[in-house]
Order: C-alpha cells, then sequence, then structure tokens
C-alpha cells in the first residue's frame, strides 16, 4: 500500500490535523493529543518557554584561544565532516563519531546512543554544530551536539546559528521535534484572525498576530521575540481583566447597605482586643470600614501572611456591621476551620449584645431549624458557617456584610444565594501569600489589602532541612515534644499510592503506629474521609485525645492547635514553597516555639536548594516570590487550568498590567456587548477566572 500522501505546506490551513504534516504518525498525533495539540493552529499556539542565543557562529580555528579551547563552554561550530565512525561502546550501547572541521583542523563530535547519526551525517557536506566542548583523558571533543547542514541563508537554520526556540518537552516530545513541525507549519500562521484592535496595538506598541506568531517560534532577534511574547501575554491579561471588570461592575451596579464610617465604635472594639494591632492591620481595617461606607458593594480580598491577624481585621469590621443593626456571615471552607472562628470570635464578643451563631451541613436538623430561624428573624447577628449558609433555604433578612475565608474566588451564583433586596458587601480572606502583581491579574474585580506585619511576640518555626537518612532525627523531635506533653503532625503528599515510590499518609499511619510511634495516640485525617469523619479526627486532636496527626495537605489552611509545636513534612520536594509555608503555619501557634522538620525523599540537588530556601525566611510574601520564579504563574493561580496562558515576564510586568486593566476597563464602560473585540468575545463569555 502505498503511503498517504502529505499536503504541501502552502495548502495547510489552520484547522488541518496535525497528521497531515510530514513525519506526523500515529504515535505522535496520540501523543500531541494529550497536550491538546490536535491541530495546525494548535501547534503553532504552542509557545517556547525560552531561547538559546547560538548566533556567535565560528570555525574551528576562531574558537581556538592562544591554542586553548574553551572547554565547559558552549559553541556553534561551522565545520566540514571529515570522517564518520559508527561501534558499539564496551557496555553495548551505539557510539557514533565524527571528525569535524577543515583542512587547518580538527575535533571530535560524539553521539552516545544515537544510532541515527551516522546515516544523517554526509562525508564533505558542512554543517553548524551547538554544543558543549568536554575534556576527558587528555582528547577534547563536541559531545552530543545538534547539528544540521549550512543552508544558503542565516534565517532557514532551525536548530542552530539563530535565536533557537526550546520548547515545554511533554510527552517525550523534544524541542527539536517541535521546531522540525512548527517550521512546517509556519506560513499557516498568515491565517490567524486578528483579535485586537489596531488602534489598542498602536497605543501599546504591539505586532499583529500573524507576525507575532511567527517571531515567537523564530525570532531574529531577542528583542523581536519580547514584543511576540508580550503581545500574546497582554492578550491574555485584557480578556482577563475584561471578564474582572465585567463581574465587577455587575456586582457594584447592585447596591448595598451603606455602613456609617464609626471611629469611636472601632477603637473601642480594638482597644478590647487582648494584643495592640500592627500598622498594616489599622490600614487593612480603615480601608474595609471605608469601603462599607458606600452604597456600592464592597469586594476586597484581604491577604495575610500565616498569623497575620487577618481575623481581628475582620472582626473590626463585622463589629461595625452588626453594632449598625444588620447581620455578618462568615463561611469557612471547612467545619473545622468554622468551629475555630466560632471559639475565636465568642471570646471577642461580649452577649448579650453580639453572640455569634453557627450554621454547619454536619449539625442536626432541630440545630439547623433554629439557627434558620434566628437567622430569618434577625436575632442571629454574626452567623458563622460553611457553605450551609448558602443554601436556598437559608432566609437572611438583614445581611450586609459576607465574609469568605479561604475563598479566592466567591464566584457569582454564591453571591446571588447571599442576596436579599440589596446586596452584601464581600470581604475574601487569605493566608495564602500571592504576590500583588499576580494578584491583581487574577482578583481584579476585587480591591486588595495586605497584611505584611506580624504581630508583637508571634515567634517564628524553627525550620530544618534533613537528609533522608536523618529520617530517626524528626521522630526523636517528636517523641521529645509528646514527652513534654505537645503534639506533632506529620505531612505526606499522597493518602495511598504505591505505584508512586512516595510514602503515603494511609500506610505510614499504620506503620508508625506499630513502630517508632507506638504507645502514643494516632489519628489519620486525608480528604477521603466524609466531612464528619474529619470534624471527629479535628475534634479529638484540639482536645489532645490525638497526640500525633498524620495527614495530608488538608490541614494546610486554617487549622489552629497551639499545643502542636513540632510537624514533619516527608516527600518535602513534592510541595511548593508556599504550600509548605501553610503547613508550617500550623505549629507554634502557642506559647512554645515551632518546629518544622523537611524530609526530601527522591530529590535532586535544585530541590534541596529550592527548600533549603524554607531554612532562611518566615516571610510568605518572599517565598510565593520564589515559587512564582521557580513555578511559574500557572501552578501558583491555576491560570493553566483555566485556559489562560501568561508568561512570568507578564505577570509580573506592571505596566503591562496597568495597560491591561485601562483597556479592559474602556471597553466595559463604553462597549459592553464586545462589538470591538468580536475575536475575544466567545473567549470573555466562556472563560473562567482562576480559583
Amino acid at each position: 500500500m502505498s503511503p498517504v500522501a502529505k499536503k504541501q505546506p502552502g495548502a495547510l490551513i489552520l484547522d488541518t490535523p496535525v497528521e497531515e504534516l510530514a513525519g506526523v504518525g500515529p504515535v505522535y498525533v496520540r501523543r500531541l493529543k494529550r497536550v491538546e495539540i490536535e491541530t495546525v493552529r494548535d501547534l503553532l499556539r504552542y509557545f517556547p518557554r525560552r531561547y538559546d542565543d547560538l548566533r556567535d557562529v565560528k570555525t574551528l580555528d576562531e574558537i581556538s584561544r592562544f591554542g586553548e579551547l574553551p572547554i565547559g563552554e558552549r559553541v556553534t561550530l561551522k565545520a566540514k565532516i571529515i570522517s564518520v565512525n559508527s561501534r558499539r561502546s564496551r557496555y553495548g550501547k551505539a557510539l557514533v563519531s565524527a571528525q569535524i572541521g577543515s583542512e587547518k583542523g580538527t575535533i571530535e563530535a560524539i553521539w552516545f546512543n544515537q544510532p541515527f547519526v551516522a546515516k544523517d551525517l554526509k562525508t564533505g557536506q558542512e554543517y553548524l554544530f551547538s554544543g558543549k566542548l568536554r575534556e576527558a583523558y587528555g582528547r577534547v571533543s563536541l559531545q552530543s551536539p545538534t547539528y544540521e547542514p549550512v543552508k544558503a541563508t542565516v534565517d532557514g537554520q532551525t536548530h542552530t546559528a539563530r535565536l533557537v526556540p526550546v520548547y515545554p518537552e511533554r510527552e517525550t516530545i523534544s524541542s527539536k521535534w517541535f521546531r522540525q513541525k512548527i517550521r512546517l507549519a509556519l506560513p499557516a500562521a498568515n491565517q490567524f484572525t486578528e483579535d485586537l484592535p489596531e488602534a489598542l496595538r498602536k497605543t501599546n506598541n504591539l505586532p499583529g498576530i500573524a507576525d507575532a506568531i511567527k517571531h515567537i517560534h523564530f525570532p531574529e532577534t531577542p528583542e523581536q521575540a519580547e514584543r511576540a511574547r508580550t503581545r500574546f501575554d497582554f492578550t491574555e491579561l485584557f480578556v482577563m481583566q475584561i471578564l474582572t471588570q465585567r463581574l465587577r461592575a455587575s456586582w457594584r451596579n447592585q447596591g448595598a447597605v451603606k455602613i456609617p464610617y464609626n471611629p469611636k465604635i472601632t477603637t473601642k472594639f480594638i482597644n478590647s482586643l487582648p494584643w495592640k494591632l500592627t500598622d498594616d492591620q489599622r490600614r487593612a481595617t480603615h480601608e474595609i470600614l471605608k469601603d462599607l461606607d458606600s452604597k456600592a458593594p464592597m469586594l476586597r480580598l484581604l491577604e495575610g501572611d500565616v498569623g497575620s491577624g487577618k481575623t481581628a481585621v475582620a472582626a473590626a469590621a463585622a463589629n461595625q456591621v452588626i453594632t449598625a443593626g444588620h447581620q455578618v456571615a462568615i463561611i469557612a471552607p471547612t467545619e473545622v476551620l468554622a468551629r475555630q472562628h466560632f471559639a475565636t470570635l465568642s471570646a471577642w464578643f461580649e452577649p448579650p449584645e453580639i453572640k455569634p451563631l453557627m450554621l454547619l451541613g454536619s449539625q442536626t436538623a432541630k440545630e439547623k431549624k433554629e439557627a434558620k430561624e434566628l437567622i430569618a428573624s434577625c436575632e442571629g447577628k454574626l452567623i458563622i458557617g460553611t457553605h450551609a449558609l448558602i443554601q436556598e433555604d437559608v432566609d437572611w433578612s438583614n445581611l450586609a456584610l459576607a465574609i469568605v475565608d479561604e475563598q479566592h474566588r466567591f464566584g457569582v451564583e454564591q453571591r446571588k444565594a447571599l442576596r436579599g433586596q440589596t446586596a452584601p458587601h464581600l470581604l475574601s480572606m487569605t493566608a495564602t501569600p500571592i504576590p500583588r502583581s499576580l494578584a491583581l491579574t487574577a482578583y481584579g474585580d476585587q480591591d486588595l489589602s495586605i497584611i505584611k506585619e506580624m504581630p508583637e511576640g508571634r515567634v517564628p518555626v524553627k525550620t530544618v532541612l534533613l537528609s533522608r537518612g536523618d529520617r530517626d532525627a524528626a521522630f526523636s523531635a517528636i517523641r521529645e515534644a509528646l514527652g513534654r506533653s505537645e503534639q506533632a503532625f506529620i505531612i505526606y503528599p499522597v493518602i495511598a499510592d504505591s505505584r508512586s515510590g512516595l510514602k503515603a499518609a494511609e500506610d505510614e499511619y499504620h506503620n508508625l503506629s506499630k513502630t517508632v510511634l507506638a504507645g502514643y495516640e494516632t489519628g489519620l485525617l486525608h480528604g477521603r474521609l466524609s466531612a464528619e469523619e474529619k470534624d471527629a479526627v479535628m475534634t479529638k486532636f484540639t482536645n489532645q485525645e490525638i497526640e500525633v496527626l498524620i495527614s495530608t495537605t488538608v490541614v494546610e489552611v486554617g487549622v489552629d492547635v497551639p499545643n502542636a509545636t513540632v510537624m514533619v513534612i516527608e516527600e518535602a520536594q513534592r510541595f511548593g514553597l508556599a504550600q509548605l509555608h501553610q503547613l508550617r503555619g500550623r505549629v507554634g501557634r502557642g506559647e512554645n516555639m515551632g518546629r518544622c522538620y523537611l524530609l526530601p525523599g527522591q530529590a535532586k540537588d535544585d530541590d534541596n536548594e529550592r527548600l533549603e530556601t524554607m531554612t532562611k525566611t518566615q516571610s510568605g510574601f518572599t517565598l510565593a516570590e520564589k515559587d512564582l520564579e521557580l513555578r511559574g504563574p500557572g501552578e501558583l493561580l491555576g491560570t493553566k487550568q483555566s485556559g489562560f496562558d501568561v508568561s512570568l515576564a507578564g505577570l509580573t510586568n506592571p505596566q503591562l498590567l496597568k495597560a491591561a486593566q485601562t483597556a479592559a476597563r474602556d471597553i466595559v464602560e463604553h462597549d459592553p456587548d464586545l462589538k470591538t473585540v468580536p475575536e475575544l468575545k466567545p473567549r470573555v463569555e466562556g472563560a473562567v477566572l482562576p480559583a
């Protein structure tokens, strides 16, 4: 059977399936589908993550320095193939070597386990080679260099002698493979429909989409590559900002109850607290109270590090609202956290003026009925609960403020469920440090208050990075803490997964309970337990009936057990820095100093270097910036899962963000139906913001 004819590149259209490109067989079709590449359009939208600058092309004579070669440096060498030899090493692996250079001198190029290279290279032909020079046993060689024949123009090179795009290598697809196929598909770039108005492109010095596609893959200069990437970053930020500005406008247009700002009431409440507020707490409180003093409903995100005192700020706002005769709802993600808020606020507010009330899914039918009756009659002024508070059968008679803890994105439907005749003011709180630029991007419909300053007397958690062989030292620290009647956490990345080779919570719970923790009361907590089971375990731990809690990251947010002083995090390399910071924030919340031991499993050197950062700083914001640098914005904010692809440079560029926000505000105000950006309208209508 004759092979299926392939379309010529000139005949390609953006919707052409990738299998119609030359050399894309069934195996690669399956691999590409797993990374959501099925058409030429998808392939051209698969952007490089960086570029290797291989433009400095030299001959062998030119790279010699006083007769010596630059060992350890990457070079791009223009040379002829003098001879090619293919053989098996003493370990049985293919080894291809070639003498390359000119009549004036040669050098050896070596490829390991790539037998096809011998067939590729033609004796007497001129090639470009890019790789590092190595020296071993007195011999200098160019090891596993990238190579390709010298073409008529530098512009014609794909893998060498230019700014070479390096792509995310997923599903074992190499950058070289992506470069070859994208080069074939590149003529179809002219078919992309422009999705940004010309005036907007000119104002922000952005190239057209066809040129941007070409230049992001095969730029002639770094500046050309940067302009192309900036154009796509701007587009992503622009769409996100249109969406957030629309949400903000729809919320604020509903109208809210105006809560007069009464400094005397606030001062009295703050002075009643058992500690002095920090300047950051006072500033955040002022910003929130000013927002409440408006008929436009507040939309504000209160961001503060672990232990920075966000709850006190929220309580000051709640006090102002309740004193004015209105209701406040505090919505927590778990019943454990809801109960903790109830206990804390019950101590701060004095009955009968303000008596906190709880509404939880695990309560009996009678308890729920009584709570709902108090809510409906407005006798219940401060109501604390989980998402049970936003069910249809909860009749809010006078709700003026909703405080949402650890729910970065409180959606439109949830907001609707809280509405009465007017919309409540909305205050979201998070202890997950997010760099300001990212917060303004992802949560642009909300104003932002940040608490960085820690209250006086807060003792930092001592963090120790141990090697895999020092595991006994970590468990000795746990036993010492238990001997002082303190408690401990042990954290694992998975519940049970024998295939991954990782230590898992369930397995280690059974193992440790019989070995190093035999004789101590242990408990197991993970995400597969029901809400009631989780609550029962946490209640026992809080009441000190459980001495050591073995858990997954379900304890990451909000768990407050002052008697817990030691945490051991196994397989620490599997966690992001911000997540590790959240976890260690669960210990040392009482009078005694907390200790956190990081135990990496099969960690690489760069993993250990990253984890070492945890031992040097207590600032969640500093760690979040480092996480942003190492893991990328998509991992931190979930932008990849939401269909947004903004580069690190784009998300940390305040000028670009401001330009996108300004353009989005103008569109939402003057063109709410998006008639001037019809190509982007489907994306805006179908977009979901990072959660």
